[in-house]
């Protein structure tokens, strides 16, 4: 089993990294260059971490059974074997995906990023398509009638109406205004920021842009 989990752990990795690592970078440097703010109040850090931990339960308890139930992988190209009914899947058709969505909302509400918000939305529409139209249409071609009766008594998604409400929700509160990072975004987002710009060959010119537009608002509350 362990083996079997290496593996399917290996054959995931480079789009977990794409997910959680580079798409979080690419918003932030977006949110930057388009002056956006996401004004949330502090409370709502504790719901984001709430639905990171949530997804990422959620993620991996799919994978798992994916892995040891399915004798196969999250990954299309190395498929599973057999139709996972049991663990997550008894309520959705794609648990995994569905936690990969809720994570990553949880993510751009804690780094306050509307253009990471908008890019999970665009993973999540693109998801969908994809399972409606290439991924149970094969499912059904190799395992018929099993299939069939999985389908009609299990739905894809449970929350995803409860996901794009949020969503839409939060849109009015994004500006264009450039507050004080502090007014808006928890210490950890900062180094996270911090940590972004300088993996880019151009942060030293992003530094000087702050350092100047610092001492401008100085000069004038001076």
């Amino acid at each position: 089993m362990i083996r079997a989990l290496l593996r399917s752990l290996l054959v995931s990795l480079p789009a977990a990294l794409v997910y959680l690592a580079a798409l979080p970078c690419l918003a932030l440097r977006l949110d930057r260059w388009l002056g956006l703010v996401w004004r949330l109040p502090p409370w709502i850090d504790a719901l984001a971490l709430g639905l990171i931990v949530a997804g990422g339960t959620l993620a991996a308890w799919s994978f798992w059974a994916l892995t040891v139930q399915g004798l196969g992988t999250p990954n299309p190209l190395v498929p599973t074997t057999r139709v996972v009914e049991g663990g997550p899947f008894r309520r959705s058709r794609n648990p995994l995906m569905l936690g990969g969505w809720v994570l990553g909302a949880g993510l751009a509400i804690l780094l306050r990023s509307a253009t990471l918000m908008a890019l999970v939305g665009l993973v999540a529409t693109a998801g969908a398509v994809y399972v409606r139209r290439v991924e149970e249409p094969r499912m059904l071609a190799r395992f018929g009638e099993r299939w069939s009766a999985y389908v009609r008594r299990t739905p894809r998604w449970i929350l995803l109406t409860v996901v794009l409400a949020g969503t839409l929700a939060a849109v009015p509160s994004v500006t264009h205004a450039t507050p004080p990072a502090y007014e808006t975004l928890p210490a950890i987002v900062v180094q996270i920021q911090g940590a972004c710009e300088h993996a880019h060959p151009g942060a030293p010119r992003v530094h000087a842009e702050i350092s100047r537009l610092g001492e401008r608002a100085a000069g004038g509350a001076g």
